[in-house]
Formats: C-alpha cells, sequence, structure tokens
C-alpha cells in the first residue's frame, strides 16, 4: 500500500517513548521500533489506510520503494504540542532514504534532538559541557559552520523559539503579552467606569447612608456592603461573560484557526483563577465608592450640605478616571493604524520577484522527480500555462544551506550559505532580473554542471573584485562551481528577515515541485486540467498543488488576525470608554441645569451653551492624547523591530488618531450638550 502525506518523526535511541507521554493502542513500546523498516502510526492514520482493521503487521510503502512494516499505533499528539506525525520511522530506516554522507559528517544537523534531564541536572551546566563535546567529536565541523549547541525546554519551542526550520510553524509570545495588556486595560476601563459613575451618583444614595448611620451603622459595616455590592455585580458579570464566550467560542475558533472549548476553564486551577479576578476586580472597582460613601456625615446629607473642597477633589478624580481611559483608546487606535500600514506596506512592498498566476505543482514522490522534464513539457503544451521551470525551493519556504569554499580561502574555509536548485527555466518565469553577466542556458553545457548566480547579498558578502567567473568549491568537494550571473536581491523569506547571501544553480535531484505561469482567465478549469496531465503521467500519485500569492497570505495570516483582534479590542475599549464620558456629561449636564438656564435667561445661543459643555470634556481628551500617543509610538515602534523591512511611523497617524479622538468624544457628549441647551430654562428656574 502506498503511504500518502507521510511525516517521519526520527528518534535516535530504541526507548524513544519514555521521553514522550505517547500513548499505544496496538503493539510494545519497549520495541516497536527496534528492527529496521519498523513505522509506528497513528489512530487516524491507521483508520485512513486500513479501516477498522488491525494494522499491526501490514506493510506500507514509501516512496514506491522502500517497505515498512506496521508495529505499532499510538493515540495522535493533542493540539498544543510543538509538533505532530502520522508515521515514526526507526533511525535504522532512514540510511537507505538519504545520502550516505547526512550520516558520516557531524556538520549535517537535520535531526531534531530531544534529552530528558534527570531531576537533578541544571541544564546551564550541562549547556557549559557542550564546547568540550564538540571539540572532541566536531571540531572540523563547528568551526567551518560556526555551530553551537544549546538547550531549549520543549514548553517554549512554540511561543518562545524563533530558530530557522522548526517542526511547525511557531507563534510569538508577544502576542500573548499585547493581548494580556490590552485585556487588563479594558477591564481596568470597565472598573473606573463603575467608580466614576457610583460616585457621579452617589448624591441619589446620600440620604440612605445618612439614615444607615443615624439608626447604628458604622462605616466598616458600610464599606463591606458596598464592596460586596461590587463583587456580586462583578460575579453576575462573570456569568454574563461565559455565556457570550460560549456563544462566540465558534467565530473565534474558526478566526483564529484553534480549537479552544469552555472545557478549559472546568479545571480547579482556572475555577479558582475565575473567581480571584472576580474578587480582585470587585474589591478593586468598590473600594473607592465604599470609602467615599461610607465617609458621608448623616448631619450634612441630612441637611442638604455637602464638602465642597471634597466634591471638587471627586470631581477632579473622575475626569482623570475619564482622561486615563481615552489614553488607553487612543493608543489602541494609533496601534491600529500603524498596524494596517505595516500589512499594507508587506503586501504591496516589490518583492525582486513576479508572484502573480504562480501554480505550483508538488514532485511529492519520486517518480514524478524523474520525470520532472516530461512533466514540464506536458503542462507546457496547454494553451492556458505560459512558462513552467522547477526548483527545490520557492519562496517564502525556508532555504537549505551549503558550505561553500571560494578558490582563493584555505581549504578548511568553509561559509554556510543558502542555496536553491533551480533549472534554467526559473529566472524567467520569477521575472527576476540578472544585474550583471547571464542567465543559466541551456546554451552552455557546462552549466549543469558548473554554473551558479549570486544575489547582490552574496556578491557583497564575498566582497570579490570580479564576481562573473569566480570559482567555488561547494558543498567540500561534492561539486564545483563557477559564477555566471548576479540577480537582484529577492525576498526568498518574508519580510521578517533580511535578504541573506544565495546562490542558485542546477541540481535536478533536489528539484520538489514544479512551477507554472498560467494565464488569468479560467484558472479553476486550468488546475482541473493540469490535474489530468498529472494523473496521466503519474496514476498512483496524488495531485497537490497550491498558488505562490496564497503563500505570502498564509505567512503574513497572523499578523492579520493580530491586526484585527487589536482592531476588535480597540472598539471595544472605545465603547466602554464613550459610555463612562456619556455618563459623566450626563451627571454634569444634570448638575449645572440651573446655570444653563440662567445662561439662557441672559441670552446665551444653544451653540455658546453647547461649546460651553463640550469644552470641559474635550480638554481632557486633549491630555489623554498627549498621555497615549508617545506610549503608542514607543510600542509600536518595538513591534516593528520583528520585521527586517517596515514602515516608519509617521506623524500623520497621530494627527489623524488625535482628530478620530476628538470627534468620537464630541460624538459622544453632544446628545447631553444638545439636549440641556435646548431645554427651557423655566423648568429648571420655575422653583428659584
Amino acid at each position: 500500500m502506498l503511504a500518502n502525506y507521510i511525516k517521519i518523526a526520527l528518534r535516535t535511541i530504541l526507548r524513544q517513548f519514555e521521553i514522550f507521554t505517547i500513548q499505544f493502542v496496538h503493539g510494545d513500546p519497549s520495541n516497536a521500533l527496534s528492527e529496521p523498516f519498523s513505522v509506528v502510526i497513528t489512530e487516524e492514520t491507521a483508520q485512513r489506510y486500513f479501516g477498522d482493521e488491525n494494522p499491526i503487521g501490514k506493510t506500507l510503502l514509501y516512496d514506491y520503494q522502500h517497505p515498512f512494516t506496521i508495529t505499532g499505533v499510538v493515540r495522535s499528539f493533542p493540539p498544543q504540542s510543538h509538533f505532530h506525525f502520522d508515521f515514526i520511522a526507526s533511525m535504522e530506516s532512514t540510511k537507505s532514504l538519504f545520502p550516505p554522507v547526512m550520516f558520516e559528517h557531524w556538520g549535517n544537523i537535520w535531526l531534531y534532538t530531544y534529552v530528558l534531564l534527570s531531576p537533578d541536572t541544571e541544564a546551564p551546566a550541562l549547556e557549559q559541557q557542550f564546547a568540550g563535546f564538540m571539540e572532541q567529536h566536531m571540531p572540523e565541523a563547528a568551526r567551518m559552520i560556526n555551530l553551537q549547541f544549546h538547550l531549549q525546554p520543549v514548553t517554549d519551542i512554540h511561543l518562545r523559539s524563533h530558530l530557522d526550520i522548526e517542526l511547525e510553524a511557531n507563534s510569538n509570545i508577544i502576542y500573548i503579552y499585547i493581548f494580556t495588556i490590552i485585556a487588563i486595560f479594558i477591564l481596568a476601563i470597565a472598573c473606573f467606569n463603575f467608580i466614576n459613575l457610583t460616585t457621579a451618583r452617589s448624591a441619589s444614595r446620600s440620604k440612605e447612608i445618612g439614615i444607615r448611620k443615624t439608626i447604628g451603622a458604622n462605616r466598616p459595616q458600610l464599606i463591606r456592603q458596598f464592596i460586596g455590592e461590587a463583587i456580586v455585580i462583578t460575579f453576575i458579570a462573570l456569568l454574563l461573560g461565559i455565556l457570550l464566550i460560549e456563544l462566540m467560542l465558534p467565530w473565534f475558533n474558526n478566526f483564529t484557526g484553534k480549537t479552544l472549548s469552555l472545557s478549559s476553564f472546568t479545571n480547579g486551577v482556572a475555577l479558582t483563577g475565575l473567581l480571584g479576578v472576580v474578587l480582585i476586580v470587585g474589591f478593586g472597582a468598590g473600594i473607592y465608592p465604599a470609602l467615599f460613601l461610607s465617609s458621608y456625615r448623616p448631619v450634612e446629607v441630612l441637611s442638604g450640605k455637602s464638602s465642597s473642597g471634597n466634591a471638587r477633589n471627586h470631581a477632579l478624580l473622575r475626569k482623570g478616571i475619564v482622561t486615563f481611559q481615552f489614553a488607553i483608546s487612543i493608543a489602541l487606535i494609533a496601534s491600529t493604524i500603524i498596524i494596517y500600514n505595516q500589512l499594507t506596506f508587506m503586501r504591496t512592498k516589490d518583492l525582486g520577484f513576479d508572484k502573480d498566476r504562480i501554480l505550483i505543482v508538488k514532485l511529492n514522490n519520486s517518480g514524478a522527480r524523474q520525470q520532472f522534464e516530461v512533466l514540464k513539457e506536458s503542462f507546457l503544451n496547454h494553451i492556458s500555462v505560459l512558462k513552467t521551470a522547477a526548483a527545490s525551493h520557492v519562496p517564502p519556504e525556508q532555504l537549505s544551506s551549503w558550505r561553500i569554499r571560494h578558490e582563493s580561502e584555505p581549504s578548511d574555509r568553509f561559509e554556510l550559505i543558502n542555496v536553491m536548485s533551480v533549472d534554467y527555466d526559473f529566472i524567467e518565469l520569477m521575472d527576476i532580473d540578472i544585474i550583471e553577466g547571464r542567465n543559466l542556458s541551456r546554451q552552455f553545457a557546462v552549466d549543469e554542471h558548473e554554473a551558479i548566480l549570486f544575489n547582490e547579498a552574496a556578491v557583497k558578502h564575498f566582497g570579490l573584485d570580479r564576481v562573473i567567473g569566480a570559482r567555488f568549491d561547494l558543498f567540500q568537494g561534492l561539486k564545483e562551481g563557477t559564477v555566471v550571473g548576479v540577480v537582484n536581491n529577492f525576498h526568498y523569506e518574508s519580510l521578517h528577515s533580511e535578504i541573506m547571501p544565495v546562490f542558485l544553480h542546477i541540481w535536478p535531484q533536489w528539484y520538489s515541485q514544479i512551477l507554472l505561469k498560467i494565464r488569468p482567465e479560467n484558472i479553476q478549469q486550468t488546475v482541473l486540467d493540469i490535474q489530468e496531465i498529472w494523473q496521466a503521467h503519474i496514476t498512483d500519485w496524488p495531485f497537490e498543488y497550491r498558488f505562490l500569492d496564497e503563500d505570502f497570505d498564509r505567512v503574513y495570516r497572523s499578523e492579520e488576525r493580530f491586526g484585527q483582534l487589536v482592531l476588535y479590542f480597540s472598539i471595544l475599549a472605545i465603547f466602554i470608554a464613550c459610555l463612562g464620558l456619556f455618563g459623566l456629561a450626563s451627571y454634569s449636564t444634570q448638575q449645572r441645569t440651573k446655570e444653563i438656564g440662567v445662561r439662557k435667561v441672559l441670552g446665551a445661543s444653544v451653540s455658546t451653551i453647547v461649546m460651553l459643555l463640550s469644552k470641559e470634556f474635550t480638554k481632557w481628551v486633549l491630555v489623554a492624547n498627549l498621555i497615549a500617543l508617545p506610549v503608542a509610538y514607543y510600542v509600536m515602534n518595538r513591534w516593528l523591530q520583528n520585521y527586517a523591512y517596515r514602515i516608519e511611523i509617521g506623524f500623520d497617524v497621530f494627527l489623524f488618531t488625535a482628530a478620530v479622538a476628538f470627534i468620537i468624544a464630541l460624538v459622544t457628549i453632544s446628545y447631553q450638550s444638545i439636549k440641556a441647551a435646548l431645554a427651557n430654562p423655566v423648568e429648571s428656574l420655575r422653583y428659584e
């Protein structure tokens, strides 16, 4: 049977299954991979190939020629794992699958090595011994490619590792920190709203407090009561929040590509954490109103008096809170704009080649790789195919590296340089510019074995006076190379990475995909036709394809999700801040009702009244801008450092953000201002 989409996880010892917690459904973990060409598969893989049969002892044929005997069936790794597999093969088997040089030289670092440390072993102490180990076993390899070893906890890989050629795509712990901070800020905005509105509406409860104190209630009792009310409100909010999570989880999982569920909150640690948050938020939001309300003196509140000094202090506090709320909202608005500007920059930047309408057909088996010329010719005969080419890698894939040495350098002076194996038609199909020399050409017989192309970064790296004709030793004598041309610096990786030196050469053994430049009309039908051509030549292997522009879209998809989530959080923060501003404007307008009535009697116009009421709040929005914009600049400038190619943050971003903040504030308070300005002064002054 033909094994399709095989991912082989390699292990170097026989007791592999003591390193990871792998649950066996069938087979014995102690000897499952003790023999060459034995393989352990997952339950899903077993179901795919054998249905409900027990697959132990059955055979899978890898790449047409290598039979693997199934010796075990295991449960798949959970989604949270940093890598997943369908097949685990024994190490001995790989010696028949790869060139012998990959096992004979210490510098061939192509395995992922996991070490289970004993409880009394300290990782830093073990790392200090690596230098001596390398000096004893691999001095030449380490010297040639500047090789270094270090330990990394498995739990750090997904969020904290930024190494090349990881087993699977990683995320970034920075995103977790950013969203945590944003969530805390939004929660703080809501808490401040509670404080603001509670203290602003304190007059409605002043008589209640005065009566309660008169009949014997003391201040600690009132404080406990008000804090208890805040905690109860927070707990009700938690229940509503859980309901919202249940409703929104399907959308969120679809948006982020995750598989989160409410079951994550059912364990003791999570429940304790949620209850802790309720207590902290309830206490934090309720403590100031509790202290403030419980401080009323019965004689003053029951006689209608209040301390004007305290009133001024509390009014200043409320305005400070509104300023802080808007500062957070303004910082989020500015950050959202900068993120979207960077995403637009990445999508529109000239990559140094043309990525549009390039269909990539994967050469996913040895038969297809051997027939790549026939496949290319057959594809090219289709009316919708303009050009074809073959390559080992296609942007934005991670490139392989070769040890390369200029002929003038000492025999042990090798450097590690990125390499792409391409055919004669690759440069023309990708529309990459030749800026010096010539392209690879069938007219020169030597090109098939010796010709190489440098990019501009490689020319700069080697600092050669005359690059055309320069000769290099490739992969320690495996091949000799002569530079025949120099291409422009093209982005073979994402814009996160700086363009590094790379050379291109002809090496058919490494071709893994065929590129097709197709016409823009009837793309879907063209793909179906290409599939038929594939199936006519490769009868027992599936047709796999993708589009080059979609590959680049996938590279930046996490940034797009990040930008969208920041946008949603910004809208939420602005909405909550506006609720607080609206409530404060309502209270302030109510407190100044008589003043507004007098001003109207004395001849003040509606526009004058509106300006008077609006001016008080807009000046605090100005202060919020002065606080938020420098912070947003600092944070976003640090975030942009993740990209080798990035935008410059212009003053126009902050000018636009300030204008948006002022408009939002004016719209929020305009209703109350206009309502107060249009009110009949007789209503407010009738009892004066």
